[in-house]
């Protein structure tokens, strides 16, 4: 099926709005291919992310995971150094809990280990079975490892379509992403890797400098929400406009990814961290 804008009066989280269609993260579907905006409906995770245990390793995000439905997500690590290591992936439902991913030839895992050869290049791969299931994920990357995530959607009839989004840090309490509304619409997924509650508070500005608009949200302890933008309450107005949108928390953490959808294309946006 084709993608489309789905007008709805009350979305799953009890937003009344005109807006992408929403489901709750960690529900099936039975669909071919689940559209775009299923992958940000709104939602608070609570659960216990792991701690980082590998002396001088660092704990990354990939705020945002999907498969089934018609989705795929892999995450790639490689090790840049002349020796041999191991990089611990913990994979997390919308509430928090262990989600069990079915990865590819190795089977429904909450936790997995990638063993890299010195110089070497690993790939968990959740594939595109059964409904759409989607959370979010950890890794623990010891020094001299990077990662990144990928995801691609496929529908019948149309080409893939994929997006590449690097890992967010655990440790940052600012988040910037510059969006465009003009003829596109902003997906953003947030999550507080850390162990207390927090709020994030919201600042979108214009392409002249301008605060077109603030919005707040809370997020537990370990907590994820994703979002539509312009869905955030006090944030319509970037409609058919352009700028960039700050996230920011006095305690705790933030990390974000955002994605701009185009139809049946969609791509990552950048996210930095000052």
């Amino acid at each position: 099926m084709r993608l489309k804008l789905y007008l709805v009066t009350t979305l799953a989280i009890g937003l009344s709005c005109a807006a992408w269609g929403a489901v709750p993260a960690g529900a099936a579907h039975d669909s071919e291919s689940e559209p775009i905006s299923m992958l940000f409906d709104s939602e608070l995770a609570s659960g216990l992310a792991l701690a980082d245990t590998v002396p001088g390793s660092t704990a990354a995000v990939l705020p945002q995971l999907a498969f089934g439905g018609g989705w795929y997500t892999a995450m790639y690590f490689s090790n840049a150094t002349n020796a041999p290591t191991t990089v611990t992936v913990n994979f997390f439902a919308g509430d928090g809990s262990a989600l069990s991913v079915p990865l590819a030839g190795l089977g429904p895992v909450s936790s997995q280990t990638v063993t890299l050869n010195a110089n070497g290049t690993g790939i968990l791969e959740a594939p595109n079975t059964g409904g759409l299931l989607q959370g979010w994920a950890e890794a623990i990357l010891p020094p001299g490892v990077s990662g990144y995530g990928v995801f691609r959607q496929s529908v019948s009839g149309l080409p893939d379509q994929e997006a590449v989004s690097p890992l967010s840090d655990e440790t940052k309490q600012v988040a910037n992403l510059t969006w465009d509304e003009t003829s596109f619409v902003t997906g953003v997924a947030t999550v507080n890797p850390s162990g207390s509650a927090t709020t994030v508070s919201v600042t979108v500005y214009g392409d002249d400098g301008s605060v077109i608009g603030t919005s707040s949200f809370d997020l537990a302890a370990h907590g994820k929400t994703a979002f539509v933008l312009r869905d955030l309450p006090g944030l319509a107005g970037i409609t058919a406009r352009r700028g960039y949108a700050r996230f920011s928390v006095t305690n705790g953490a933030v990390s974000v990814l955002g994605l701009r959808f185009n139809g049946t294309a969609f791509t990552s946006i950048p996210v930095t961290y000052p």
